[in-house]
């Protein structure tokens, strides 16, 4: 479930992302009561086999069964911290009705991931920095990390910079050459590099085991941040909390 909003007086309107038809949503008649089973099915965190029924102006939720609990999620503000702002990341990025196993997929496994680890500040920050860049590249927005965007040659991890507004890496002799002035560009220095290409090629429990120095964490963080809000519209309303929990 990625979120819910009342409906009249009893119902509530659910977006969910689903394997079998991506992202959609579905009123759930009655979900607002005490008693409701359903609404019990449908809190966040839950991976839970729902039953469709089509209707001409809106769809119906007429079943649902609770498949797997992450139980450890909710006892942990700040798990919780970072699961919002992915979800609201996902419902942004995301149009209805497009499926997409990998997606589903990629929630699966950090609700897993996190569900099953202790997370220290840094490792939850760079977490949801990894699920942006990896939903983004399923997306068709996959950043450049091997290979200057403009002469296309491999590059080296010394004198680099990276382009938000293009997504990728540039060398510093085609800087030189565009005269230094490109709109969301930035400098790139070796550990931030291969943390960059850490978080986009490796696997979130892959991703736990490996080091990554803390002084790379706010301009890694910085980075794919810039990288998002080239591609996003609006701000991301979970992000503040976010920075509340750790405060």
């Amino acid at each position: 479930m990625i979120k819910k909003e009342p409906w009249r007086e009893f119902d509530r309107l659910y977006t969910l992302y689903t394997l079998e038809a991506g992202k959609i949503q579905a009123l759930a008649k009655g979900s607002r009561r005490s008693l409701s089973r359903m609404a019990a099915h449908l809190e966040p965190f839950l991976i839970t086999d729902v039953m469709i029924a089509r209707g001409r102006q809106i769809d119906r939720l007429a079943g649902s069964d609770e498949v797997i609990n992450y139980k450890n999620l909710d006892q942990s503000i700040e798990k919780v911290a970072l699961l919002s702002y992915c979800l609201e990341i996902l419902d942004k990025l995301t149009s209805y009705g497009q499926a997409d196993k990998k997606i589903f997929n990629l929630v699966k496994d950090l609700l897993e991931v996190a569900d099953e680890n202790h997370l220290s500040y840094e490792r939850t920050l760079l977490l949801s920095r990894i699920f942006v860049l990896k939903l983004m590249t399923y997306l068709g927005y996959e950043p450049e990390v091997h290979e200057c965007l403009e002469c296309k040659r491999k590059v080296g991890e010394e004198g680099l910079y990276f382009n938000s507004a293009r997504g990728g890496i540039v060398c510093s002799e085609c800087v030189q050459n565009s005269g230094n002035q490109v709109l969301g560009q930035m400098a790139v220095t070796a550990p931030v590099l291969r943390a960059l290409r850490n978080c986009h090629e490796t696997s979130f429990r892959g991703f736990l085991e490996i080091y990554i120095m803390p002084e790379t964490v706010k301009p890694l963080e910085i980075l794919i941040d810039d990288f998002l809000k080239y591609h996003l519209d609006g701000d991301i309303r979970s992000e503040k909390y976010f920075y509340q929990v750790f405060a």
